[in-house]
Protein backbone atom coordinates (compact mmCIF):
# COMPACT_ATOMS: atom_id res chain seq x y z
CA UNK A 1 0.00 0.00 0.00
CA UNK A 2 1.39 3.39 -0.66
CA UNK A 3 0.78 6.62 0.69
CA UNK A 4 0.87 9.64 -0.42
CA UNK A 5 1.32 13.34 1.83
CA UNK A 6 -0.11 16.69 0.56
CA UNK A 7 2.33 19.15 2.41
CA UNK A 8 0.23 22.00 1.20
CA UNK A 9 -3.20 20.50 3.24
CA UNK A 10 -0.50 19.58 5.97
CA UNK A 11 1.22 22.86 6.49
CA UNK A 12 -2.10 24.92 6.46
CA UNK A 13 -3.58 22.49 8.46
CA UNK A 14 -0.81 22.79 10.92
CA UNK A 15 -1.07 26.68 10.92
CA UNK A 16 -4.59 26.47 11.87
CA UNK A 17 -4.55 24.17 14.62
CA UNK A 18 -1.71 27.00 15.89
CA UNK A 19 -5.01 29.26 16.10
CA UNK A 20 -7.52 26.47 17.31
CA UNK A 21 -8.16 26.32 20.97
CA UNK A 22 -7.20 23.00 22.60
CA UNK A 23 -9.90 22.15 24.35
CA UNK A 24 -12.03 19.72 22.53
CA UNK A 25 -15.66 20.98 21.30
CA UNK A 26 -17.07 18.32 23.82
CA UNK A 27 -15.75 20.62 26.83
CA UNK A 28 -18.63 22.34 27.70
CA UNK A 29 -18.32 23.45 31.38
CA UNK A 30 -15.32 25.14 33.30
CA UNK A 31 -15.53 21.40 35.53
CA UNK A 32 -15.27 19.66 32.72
CA UNK A 33 -12.46 21.91 31.22
CA UNK A 34 -10.59 21.11 34.40
CA UNK A 35 -11.21 17.70 34.42
CA UNK A 36 -9.90 17.37 30.78
CA UNK A 37 -6.90 19.57 31.48
CA UNK A 38 -5.50 18.13 34.79
CA UNK A 39 -6.73 14.60 34.52
CA UNK A 40 -7.71 13.13 30.61
CA UNK A 41 -4.73 15.07 28.84
CA UNK A 42 -2.40 14.03 31.24
CA UNK A 43 -3.66 10.23 31.10
CA UNK A 44 -3.39 10.60 27.51
CA UNK A 45 0.29 11.89 27.65
CA UNK A 46 1.12 9.42 30.17
CA UNK A 47 2.36 11.70 32.85
CA UNK A 48 1.69 11.16 36.41
CA UNK A 49 -1.76 12.52 37.81
CA UNK A 50 -0.99 13.10 41.87
CA UNK A 51 -4.31 13.22 43.61
CA UNK A 52 -2.96 16.00 45.93
CA UNK A 53 -2.58 18.52 42.79
CA UNK A 54 -6.52 18.07 42.13
CA UNK A 55 -8.14 21.03 43.23
CA UNK A 56 -11.60 19.00 43.56
CA UNK A 57 -13.33 22.33 44.43
CA UNK A 58 -12.70 23.32 40.22
CA UNK A 59 -15.29 20.91 39.19
CA UNK A 60 -18.30 19.29 40.24
CA UNK A 61 -19.90 15.53 40.99
CA UNK A 62 -21.80 16.21 37.36
CA UNK A 63 -18.99 17.15 35.55
CA UNK A 64 -17.50 13.89 36.19
CA UNK A 65 -20.65 11.75 35.51
CA UNK A 66 -21.25 14.04 32.20
CA UNK A 67 -17.98 13.31 30.88
CA UNK A 68 -18.05 9.18 31.97
CA UNK A 69 -21.83 8.90 30.83
CA UNK A 70 -22.31 11.04 28.35
CA UNK A 71 -19.02 11.44 26.41
CA UNK A 72 -16.47 8.78 27.38
CA UNK A 73 -17.40 6.89 24.04
CA UNK A 74 -16.55 9.72 21.89
CA UNK A 75 -13.05 10.84 23.90
CA UNK A 76 -12.29 6.96 23.25
CA UNK A 77 -12.90 7.47 19.59
CA UNK A 78 -10.86 10.31 19.30
CA UNK A 79 -8.04 8.51 21.50
CA UNK A 80 -8.22 5.40 19.12
CA UNK A 81 -8.03 7.25 16.12
CA UNK A 82 -5.47 9.64 17.05
CA UNK A 83 -3.79 6.29 18.04
CA UNK A 84 -4.29 4.58 14.66
CA UNK A 85 -3.03 7.89 12.82
CA UNK A 86 0.62 7.80 14.44
CA UNK A 87 0.98 4.30 14.37
CA UNK A 88 -0.09 4.24 10.12
CA UNK A 89 2.74 7.36 10.08
CA UNK A 90 5.73 5.13 12.62
CA UNK A 91 5.20 1.95 10.05
CA UNK A 92 5.84 4.05 6.66
CA UNK A 93 8.96 3.28 5.23
CA UNK A 94 11.01 6.71 4.46
CA UNK A 95 10.93 7.26 1.05
CA UNK A 96 13.62 9.12 -0.76
CA UNK A 97 11.77 11.94 -3.46
CA UNK A 98 13.90 12.44 -6.36
CA UNK A 99 12.75 15.74 -7.44
CA UNK A 100 11.67 18.70 -4.71
CA UNK A 101 8.00 20.07 -4.88
CA UNK A 102 7.92 23.81 -3.16
CA UNK A 103 4.35 24.96 -2.23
Amino acid sequence: MEYTLDLGRMVSALKKADSESSVPKFIETEGEKYIYDNVIAKYMSKQPIHVGDIDFDAFEEDDITTLIDDKMEFVDGQICTLHNIVNTFAEMPAKVLTTRKYF
